[in-house]
């Protein structure tokens, strides 16, 4: 089942996404906003490092390819920090799983960016 924005708003409100903007919620999904900064890859270093984005705006966007769906494929899209970029959907499971990601979950006490982990 989806979750209504009521229902977003609560959990929301409650911890479960911060920072929190009302504005952002929608009828049955949350605006996922660009941040501050972007980890890259860099010749220098083996490491991801960060990107900031403060001197990017849309009139002066950081152009890169995300691991997002760009549906216009033959144009590129700029970037800037608060850019909306996608959006979170809840659902609400029907059971409890067999397998619990406290065991499986790959990102367990990640608290911030994480490069992929496969």
């Amino acid at each position: 089942m989806i979750l209504a924005d009521w229902e977003i708003v609560a959990l929301c409100e409650g911890g479960m996404v911060t920072p929190f903007e009302r504005e952002l919620v929608n009828p049955a999904s949350l605006d996922v906003r660009l941040g501050g900064a972007l980890l890259i890859e860099s010749a220098e270093s083996e490491a991801l490092v960060p990107y900031p984005l403060d001197r990017h705006s849309e009139a002066n966007p950081y152009v890169l390819t995300l691991e997002l769906h760009n549906s216009r494929q033959l144009h590129a899209v700029g970037l800037w920090p608060g850019m909306k970029i996608g959006q979170m959907v809840f659902h609400r499971m029907s059971a409890t799983p067999l397998r619990d990601y406290l065991v499986t979950g790959r990102y367990n006490g990640d608290q911030q960016v994480t490069a992929s982990k496969g």
